[in-house]
C-alpha cells in the first residue's frame, strides 16, 4: 500500500473518531441535559400539589425575598395556605418549609441532613471533624456517641459547678466596670465561656494562666467565623483570611496547652490523692476527649516536652467549645435580660433557692432539680430566642411523602421556620409573644394543663407541681431535632441552671439606672423581635456582703460594695453568731420601745428639725411611758441596756475590733431573740447618743449642761459643725437612718399576724432565714457609730477621721440601705401574702353569707361595700350627697356591676327606664334601688384622668352609686368574677329584701322588658317568657311608635340589615317594585349592624338622600334594637334553653344574630306575625324571581307564595350560621346547635376589631 493511501486512511480513521467522539459528547451532553429538563419538569410537577405562592418570574421569588426577609415571606405564606408552603429559590431550587410540629417531627426523622453553615465555619476554622461530617450515617454514629458522654458524665459534672466560677465571674465583671456598664451580651459570652470551661476541664480552667487570652481569642473567632464560612468559595486570595487562619492555629495550640495540664495534674494527683473531685475530673476529661478507657489512651508525650493530642479528639473538644459558646451565650444573655425585665419572677425563683439550700445538708452545693420555675424560665428563654431562625435538612435521594399526604420532591431544601414556630398561637396559646415560663409547669396529675400564670405558683415547696419536659412538644426547636439536634442539651442545661442558681443566690439582677425600665420584645408580622441588649448591673443580696476583719484598706476600696469576703469566712462568721444564740423565751414586747428609741435617734441627729407633725406621735410615745406594763419591762431591761452601752464605751475606748465587740454583745444579748438583740442594742445606742446630743442642745441655757459639756470638749465640736466636721457628722446621720430602717423593718416582721402567715410559709422564712445577718450588720453599724462618738468627744475637733474609718461608714450605710431595701421587698411579699390570705378568707366569708338566711339585707350589702358606722359608702343620684348604707334596708336591690368603660349608650337606656319606673311611684316596679358598684382592680394605677373618667360616671347617674371604688374589697372583685360571672361587661345582679340574690343577671330582663320585669327574678323571666310569642313587637317595642302603629295597620313591614350599601340599595329597590306589582301596603325599616357604626351611618345617609326607606336616625336606638336582640339570647342561655327544640323563638333570633355576622338580611312580617326570617343571600333572590312566583299569589296568596319560594331557594343556597361570643360575656356555653340544621356547631377562637369607638364591644 502506498503512503498516500496510508496517510489517507489514517485521516479518514482520525476523522471518524473525532466524529464518533463530538457525537458520543453530543448524546451525552443532550442526555444530561434531557435528565435536568426531566427533572426539573418533575420537580415542578411535583411541586405544584404544594401550596404556595404564585412565581412572578420565571426565577421563583427572588423578587419578593429581596424586599423582604424569608421568615417575614414565610410568616404571610403560612398564614395564607397552610402549614406546608413552598417558594422557588432559583428555577430549579425549590424551598418547602413546614410548620406543623407533627409534620416537623415526622420530617425530621426521615429526611436527610445537609452541612450547615456552622458545620463549614468549623471546618475552615480548625479543619475536618467527624461532628460536621457529610456522611449522614457517620455523622449520626458519631454524634450519638458524643451525646451519650457529654449527657451522661459530664451531666454529673453539670450539676456542681465549681464554687468558683461566681467568684471568677464576678471578678470580670468588676474589671469591665471599671471600663464603663456592662450589658448582657457582654456578660453572657463571658458566663458561656466561663461555664464550659469549667464544666469541660474543672477547676484546672481558673488556675491555667492562659484562661483570660484564651477568652478573648476564642470570642474574636468566633465573631469572624460566620462571616468567612458565608463565602461560597474559600477566599484564600484575602489577607485577613490568612490572618484568622493564625489566630485558629493559636487557639489549638491553647487547647493542646490546657489540655496538657489537666493531664499532668490528673497523674499527679492519681499517684499521690484519690479525693473524688480530681476522680471526677479525670473521669471528665477522659469524656470530653473522646477517649473509650482512658486518657493516657488519648494523649501522648513528645521527647521535646510538647504535648501532642490526637487531631480528632482535640477537635472534638474545641466543638464543643466553639459552638456551645456561641449558642449558650445567646441564651444566657435571653436569660439575663428576661430576669432584670421581670423582678417577680426571680424573686419566685430566689425563693426556691433558699427553699433548696434550706433542705440540702450542703451549703455551697444548689440542686437545681427541684427548682422548678428556674428551669422553666431557661425552657421558656431558649423557646424565645433560638439558636437561629431556621432548620435546614435536604431530602436528597427520595421523595419524601407526609402523612398529611403531601409528597416533597427529591432535591428539595427543606426548612423549619423555627421562630414561627416557636411563636405559633396553635402551640403555645395566645400569649405565645409572651415571657411566660410559667407555661413549663402543670400541676400533677395534670400535665396536659399548664399553669399559665403566676398566682397560682405560690409555694415553690408544693410537691404539687411538675415541670413538663420541652421536648414532649415537638413545636420546642431551640436545641434543634433530629440527627443535627444540639448534643450537649441536657449538660449546658443543667450547667446554666446551676450557675444561675448559684449568681440568684448571691446575686440580683438589676437594670442600670437610666437604662430603659422595661424593655420588652416584639412581635411584627409573627416575627419575633430579639430583646433590645439592655445594660444590667449586679447588687450582692445583703446575706453575703460581709466585711472580714484583717483586709487592707486597699482590698476593701472596690467599685459597687464588691464582696469583700469568701463563702467559707462568711459561713464561719454566721456559725459564730448562731453559736451565741440560745433564746430562754423571755419576750420584750420591742415595738413601744423602738417608737421610743426611734424618738430619741430622731431628736438628736444633727441638725434635724423636729416637725410639728410629730407631735401626735410623740403624744403616743407619752402615752405608752405612762402604762404600767411598759414602765415594767423598762426596770426588766435597763440592766442590761446599761451594761452595753457601758461594754460599746469602753470597747470604743479600748480600740478593740469592731467585730469582736460585735460578738462580745452577741453574747450579752444570747437570750433574747433576734428582734430584741436589736432594738436593746440600739436604745443602749440612744442612751449614749442621746446624751450627747442632750448636752449639745441645751448647754448654752443650762450652767449645769454647760459644764458637763465642757469636761466632753462639746462647746469646741460644737464650734466646727459647720466646718470640717460637717460631712463625718453627715455619715453618722446617713448610717443612723439606715440602722433605723432595718430595725423597723424587722420589727414589723416581728408583729406580722400568724394566722395569716405561718413560720414555714416560704415568704417568711426566707425574710427569717435573712434576719441574723440583718442585725449583725446593724448592730456593728451601731458599734462604728459609738466608736466615732466617743473618739470624738475625746480627740475633740482636733480628731481626723482615717480614710479607712470615713470608708467603713459609708460601706455600712451603703450595706444596710442594701439590707433595707431587701427586706423590703421580702416584706411587701409577705404582706402580699397574708392579703391573699385575708383575701381567701373574705371570699369564703361571702361565700357562705350569701348561702345563708337572713332577716334583712344589711349584712350582704356591708360585706360588699366596705361600710363602717362613721362611713357613708353611698353617694345619692338625686341629690349628690353623701348616704348611710342602711338606705337600702329590707328593699329590692339592683347592682349594676361594671368597670369604668361603661357605655354611655347603656347608661342611657338604662336611665329612662330607671326615670320611667320612678314616674309611677304607687307601683310596686317603684320598690327597688340601683347601685352602681365600679369593678377597678387593685393593681390598676389610680391617676387624675381615671379618677375624673369615675367622677364623671358617677355625676350622670340618677340611682345610688359607691362613693369610691377603692371601698369594694378585693375579695369582693374575685367573688363578683367568679360567682357572677363578671367579666368587664356589665351585670345586674338582683338582691331581695333578704339579701338573696334572685337574678345573676337581670339586665337581660331589663333590656327586654324593663321595670315590667319587676321584681327581675329567674322565676319572673321564665314567666314572662312563657307569655312571649315570635311576633314583631318583641323585636321593636320600645324603640320606634311609628313600627308599632304600622303593626296595628296590619301593613307588610320588612326589618333588615347589613353594611353593604349596594346590597341595600337592590334590596329597597326590588322590595318596593314588588309592593307596587303585588300590590300590597309595604314599609321598611332599616335596622344598621350590631358593629360598624360608621358604615351604619354612611348607609343612613345613602337611605336619606335617595328617599329609600325609614331608618332610626338615632344610633342609640340600634345599638339599643341589637343588645335586646343578644339579651334575648343570652337570657335562654342563663336560663338553660339555648338549644330547647321546642321553643320556636330561639332558632329566630339564633338567625338573627348570625345573619348579623355576614352580610345583609331581612324579616318579613305581615302586622305581628313573623312570615320569613332570611339570610340576604335568600330574601333578595326571591325578591327578584317575583316573576316565576307571582301566578301563585291570587291562588295561595302573597304570603304563602313568598314563603314556598323562599324555602326553595333556602333549599339551595344553605347560607352558614355562626355566632361570636366575647371573652367579656358572663357565660358562654359549652356548646351551641345550629339554628338551620339544629346539628351542633364548631367551636373556633377568633380575634376582632371593628374600629368603632365609643362602642361597647359587643358580644355576637
Amino acid at each position: 500500500m502506498s503512503s498516500a493511501k496510508l496517510e489517507l486512511r489514517l485521516r479518514e480513521y482520525a476523522e471518524w473518531e473525532i466524529n464518533a467522539f463530538l457525537w458520543i459528547s453530543l448524546i451525552t451532553v443532550t442526555l444530561g441535559l434531557l435528565q435536568i429538563v426531566v427533572k426539573l419538569f418533575r420537580l415542578r410537577h411535583h411541586a405544584r400539589k404544594i401550596p404556595g405562592p404564585p412565581c412572578s418570574s420565571f426565577y421563583g421569588h427572588c423578587p419578593l425575598l429581596s424586599t423582604q426577609s424569608l421568615t417575614e415571606v414565610l410568616a404571610e405564606s403560612h398564614e395564607k395556605y397552610g402549614s406546608v408552603v413552598k417558594l422557588w429559590l432559583g428555577p430549579t431550587k425549590l424551598l418547602v418549609s413546614i410548620k406543623e410540629p407533627a409534620l416537623i417531627k415526622e420530617m425530621l426523622s426521615k429526611a436527610e441532613d445537609k452541612l450547615p453553615l456552622t458545620g463549614r465555619a468549623f471546618r475552615l476554622a480548625f479543619g475536618q471533624s467527624s461532628l460536621f461530617a457529610s456522611s449522614f450515617d457517620r455523622v449520626k454514629k458519631r454524634r450519638v456517641t458524643l451525646s451519650t458522654e457529654l449527657n451522661g458524665r459530664l451531666l454529673e459534672r453539670g450539676k456542681v459547678i465549681p464554687a468558683r466560677v461566681v467568684d471568677c465571674l464576678m471578678e470580670r465583671i468588676h474589671d469591665i466596670l471599671g471600663k464603663g456598664n456592662i450589658s448582657c451580651k457582654m456578660i453572657s459570652q463571658h458566663m458561656a465561656f466561663s461555664l464550659l470551661g469549667a464544666t469541660i476541664f474543672g477547676d484546672e480552667f481558673f488556675a491555667w494562666s492562659k484562661a483570660t487570652v484564651y477568652e478573648e481569642l476564642f470570642m474574636t473567632i468566633a465573631k469572624d467565623a460566620c462571616f468567612w464560612a458565608s463565602y461560597s468559595v474559600t477566599p484564600f486570595w484575602k489577607r485577613g483570611f490568612w490572618r484568622y487562619q493564625h489566630l485558629c492555629e493559636k487557639l489549638k495550640c491553647l487547647t493542646q496547652d490546657i489540655i496538657q495540664q489537666c493531664q499532668r495534674n490528673c497523674k499527679l494527683i492519681s499517684g499521690m490523692d484519690h479525693n473524688f473531685d480530681n476522680e471526677t475530673a479525670y473521669k471528665r476529661m477522659e469524656a470530653a476527649l473522646g477517649g473509650s478507657s482512658s486518657f493516657d489512651a488519648l494523649v501522648s508525650q513528645e521527647p521535646s516536652g510538647y504535648l501532642q493530642a490526637r487531631e480528632e479528639p482535640c477537635r472534638n473538644i474545641m466543638g464543643v467549645m466553639f459552638h456551645g459558646y456561641l449558642t449558650t451565650a445567646g441564651l444566657v444573655g435571653n436569660i439575663l435580660a428576661r430576669l432584670a425585665t421581670h423582678q417577680d419572677i426571680q424573686e419566685k425563683i430566689y425563693s426556691e433557692i433558699v427553699m433548696a439550700r434550706k433542705g440540702s445538708g450542703e451549703k455551697d452545693q444548689q440542686s437545681v432539680d427541684n427548682m422548678l420555675l428556674l428551669l422553666a424560665t431557661i425552657y421558656e428563654s431558649a423557646r424565645l430566642l433560638p439558636a437561629g431562625p431556621f432548620l435546614q435538612r435536604c431530602s436528597l435521594k427520595h421523595d419524601l411523602t407526609l402523612k398529611n399526604g403531601v409528597t416533597i420532591p427529591a432535591g428539595t431544601v427543606l426548612v423549619v421556620p423555627i421562630q414561627l414556630v416557636q411563636m405559633d398561637n396553635c402551640s403555645w396559646g395566645i400569649d405565645a409573644s409572651q415571657f411566660n415560663p410559667y407555661r413549663f409547669l402543670s400541676k400533677k396529675g395534670r400535665q396536659c394543663d399548664q399553669l399559665g400564670n403566676a398566682e397560682e405558683y405560690v409555694d415553690p415547696r408544693q410537691s404539687s407541681f411538675v415541670l413538663n419536659d420541652p421536648n414532649d412538644n415537638a413545636a420546642f426547636l431551640p436545641f434543634g431535632s433530629g440527627s443535627r439536634a444540639c448534643v450537649g442539651q441536657k449538660y449546658v442545661t443543667q450547667g446554666i441552671a446551676t450557675l444561675f442558681a448559684s449568681l440568684l443566690d448571691r446575686y440580683e439582677i438589676r437594670l442600670q439606672p437610666g437604662s430603659e425600665k422595661n424593655p420588652k420584645p416584639t412581635v411584627n408580622n409573627c416575627v419575633f423581635q430579639l430583646l433590645p441588649c439592655p445594660e444590667i448591673d449586679f447588687v450582692e443580696r445583703f446575706n453575703i456582703m460581709a466585711q472580714w476583719p484583717g483586709h487592707d484598706d486597699s482590698q476593701q476600696l472596690i467599685r459597687r460594695d464588691r464582696s469583700m469576703v469568701s463563702i467559707s469566712d462568711d459561713n464561719m462568721m454566721m456559725r459564730q453568731i448562731q453559736a451565741t444564740h440560745a433564746p430562754d423565751g423571755r419576750e420584750v414586747d420591742v415595738k413601744p420601745l423602738f417608737n421610743l428609741v426611734e424618738d430619741i435617734l430622731n431628736r438628736a441627729t444633727f441638725q434635724t428639725d423636729i416637725d410639728e407633725t410629730d407631735a401626735q406621735a410623740h403624744l403616743e410615745i407619752e402615752d405608752n411611758a405612762q402604762q404600767a406594763g411598759f414602765l415594767a419591762m423598762i426596770d426588766a431591761i435597763s440592766f442590761t441596756i446599761d451594761r452595753i452601752s457601758c461594754e460599746i464605751a469602753c470597747k470604743a475606748l479600748g480600740g478593740s475590733d469592731a467585730h469582736a465587740t460585735t460578738l462580745s454583745l452577741f453574747s450579752m444579748l444570747s437570750n433574747y431573740s433576734w428582734d430584741a438583740k436589736l432594738v436593746l442594742a440600739l436604745a443602749a445606742f440612744a442612751l449614749y447618743y442621746g446624751e450627747f446630743w442632750l448636752l449639745a442642745q441645751i448647754y448654752s441655757s443650762n450652767q449645769l449642761a454647760k459644764s458637763m459639756a465642757i469636761l466632753k470638749q462639746l462647746p469646741s465640736i460644737m464650734e466646727h459643725t459647720s466646718g470640717p466636721l460637717k460631712s463625718r457628722f453627715d455619715t453618722l446621720n446617713n448610717l443612723i437612718k439606715a440602722m433605723m430602717g432595718v430595725t423597723r423593718c424587722i420589727v414589723e416582721f416581728k408583729d406580722m399576724p400568724s394566722n395569716y402567715i405561718t413560720q414555714d410559709a416560704p415568704e417568711f422564712s426566707s425574710a427569717m432565714a435573712h434576719i441574723p445577718i440583718a442585725v449583725y450588720w446593724t448592730i456593728r453599724s451601731v458599734v462604728a457609730c459609738a466608736t466615732q462618738i466617743t473618739t470624738l468627744t475625746g480627740m475633740g475637733h482636733e480628731f481626723v477621721i482615717s480614710t479607712s474609718e470615713a470608708w467603713e461608714l459609708s460601706t455600712l450605710a451603703h450595706k444596710l440601705k442594701n439590707i433595707h431595701e431587701s427586706l423590703k421587698k421580702l416584706m411587701a411579699t409577705c404582706y402580699r401574702h397574708i392579703e391573699e390570705k385575708k383575701s381567701h378568707e373574705a371570699y369564703q366569708m361571702l361565700v357562705k353569707l350569701f348561702d345563708s338566711i337572713h332577716i334583712d339585707n344589711m349584712k350582704v350589702l356591708k360585706a360588699l361595700i366596705y361600710a363602717k358606722d362613721d362611713l357613708q359608702p353611698l353617694v345619692d343620684g338625686s341629690t349628690k350627697r353623701r348616704v348611710n348604707i342602711e338606705v337600702l334596708r329590707r328593699k329590692n336591690v339592683l347592682l349594676l356591676i361594671s368597670d369604668l368603660d361603661i357605655s354611655q349608650e347603656e347608661l342611657s337606656i338604662l336611665e329612662q327606664i330607671y326615670n320611667e319606673s320612678r314616674l309611677h311611684l304607687t307601683r310596686q316596679e317603684s320598690h327597688y334601688e340601683v347601685v352602681w358598684i365600679p369593678i377597678v382592680d387593685h393593681f390598676i394605677h389610680w391617676d387624675d384622668p381615671t379618677q375624673k373618667k369615675f367622677e364623671t360616671l358617677q355625676s350622670s347617674m340618677p340611682w345610688y352609686t359607691v362613693y369610691h371604688p377603692t371601698l369594694i374589697d378585693r375579695a369582693v372583685i374575685r367573688y363578683v368574677k367568679d360567682v357572677w360571672h363578671f367579666k368587664n361587661k356589665p351585670i345586674l345582679v338582683v338582691l331581695d329584701p333578704q339579701g338573696r340574690v334572685v337574678s345573676p343577671n337581670a339586665l337581660h330582663m331589663m333590656w327586654i322588658w324593663g321595670s315590667n320585669a319587676f321584681p327581675f327574678t329567674s322565676l319572673r323571666e321564665e314567666a314572662l317568657w312563657k307569655e312571649e310569642t315570635w311576633r314583631l313587637e318583641l323585636l321593636v317595642d320600645g324603640i320606634d311608635p311609628l313600627v308599632l302603629d304600622w303593626i296595628k295597620e296590619g301593613k307588610y313591614i320588612f326589618l333588615y340589615g347589613g353594611d353593604d350599601v349596594e346590597w341595600v340599595k337592590k334590596f329597597t329597590t326590588a322590595a318596593r317594585s314588588v309592593a307596587n306589582t303585588a300590590r300590597i301596603p309595604l314599609e321598611m325599616v332599616y335596622v344598621g349592624k350590631s358593629t360598624k357604626r360608621e358604615q351604619v351611618r354612611r348607609i343612613m345617609a345613602t337611605l336619606a338622600v335617595e328617599k329609600l326607606g325609614h331608618f332610626w336616625q338615632d344610633l342609640t336606638m340600634v345599638w339599643f334594637f341589637w343588645t335586646r336582640l343578644e339579651s334575648m339570647l343570652l337570657s335562654k342561655i342563663q336560663l338553660g334553653r339555648a338549644d330547647d327544640h321546642h321553643d320556636p323563638m330561639v332558632p329566630q333570633i339564633k338567625k338573627l344574630l348570625s345573619y348579623d355576622r355576614d352580610g345583609g338580611w331581612a324579616l318579613l312580617s305581615k302586622g305581628s306575625q313573623v312570615l320569613v326570617n332570611g339570610h340576604g343571600t335568600t330574601v333578595l333572590p326571591t325578591l327578584l324571581e317575583y316573576d316565576i312566583w307571582k301566578e301563585q299569589v291570587p291562588i295561595k296568596g302573597f304570603d304563602d307564595s313568598f314563603i314556598d319560594h323562599h324555602q326553595k331557594i333556602h333549599g339551595v343556597a344553605h347560607p352558614c350560621c355562626r355566632f361570636e361570643f366575647s371573652a367579656h360575656s358572663g357565660r358562654i356555653p359549652a356548646s351551641m346547635t345550629c339554628p338551620e340544621c339544629h346539628r351542633y356547631m364548631e367551636k373556633f377562637t377568633t380575634f376582632c376589631c371593628c374600629h368603632d369607638d365609643h362602642v361597647p364591644g359587643s358580644l355576637f
